[in-house]
């Protein structure tokens, strides 16, 4: 949804949702595809993430294997300070600022600014350097959770806040609450569910709670 809004028009937007698609799709099936062949290649595979960087350090040259290594490492670092980043900025002046502060900026000096901006990032990379410490077999299950949650808690919210004339924000704030909170609960207590992943009952109480939330909201629509 943030892409769509760089684009200059709708023809655009509509060639460029065939081309990511065609695109998208083949770099994940062939990563994919290699991921799960890897192990006919190098059966002494004992972690599945190993499998890209052991194929790439087998099958390529030691000049573009370094290549081919640098370039999802570069990617990842800047993800990552991208993400700090933006947790820091989130924290200062979408709740800082705006609850604490009443949105009265000039009321937080810059160099107090610079350091609560420094303290919050400091903060954030610690916790994501201690859970690095002791990291899951496999790097899709952090991937999953992280995706899950997102999608538990704004999927309604930017689809029907986009598309239904009646959405309000009292929906939109009771479908992330109660999104966000059962993903939670659900992936941490992990009851039985019947092989039924905790996205499905999370998406289903995060509409449930946007339809109940739009009943008691106003609309600004006509």
């Amino acid at each position: 949804s943030q892409r769509c809004m760089g684009y200059k028009d709708s023809r655009a937007m509509h060639s460029a949702m065939i081309m990511g698609t065609v695109i998208i799709g083949f770099l994940l099936l062939s990563v994919h595809l290699a991921g799960a062949l890897g192990r006919a290649v190098i059966p002494g595979l004992a972690v599945g993430d190993m499998a890209m960087p052991s194929l790439i350090l087998e099958l390529l040259p030691p000049f573009w294997a370094g290549v081919f290594i640098a370039g999802p490492l570069a990617a990842i670092m800047s993800t990552v300070d991208s993400m700090l980043l933006l947790a820091s900025a989130a924290i200062i002046k979408d709740l800082y600022v705006q609850y604490v502060l009443k949105g009265d900026s000039s009321r937080m000096p810059l160099q107090r600014i610079k350091r609560f901006s420094l303290g919050c990032t400091a903060a954030i990379g610690a916790v994501v350097f201690m859970a690095a410490l002791e990291p899951p077999d496999l790097l899709v299950w952090i991937n999953l959770f992280a995706f899950g949650g997102l999608e538990a808690t704004f999927l309604w919210p930017l689809l029907l806040g986009l598309y239904w004339r009646k959405a309000n924000a009292a929906g939109a704030l009771s479908s992330i609450l109660v999104g966000v909170i059962c993903f939670f609960a659900l992936s941490v207590l992990k009851p039985s569910m019947y092989g039924i992943h905790a996205i499905v009952p999370s998406t289903l109480a995060a509409l449930l709670a946007f339809l109940l939330g739009n009943r008691l909201g106003t609309s600004r629509s006509a």
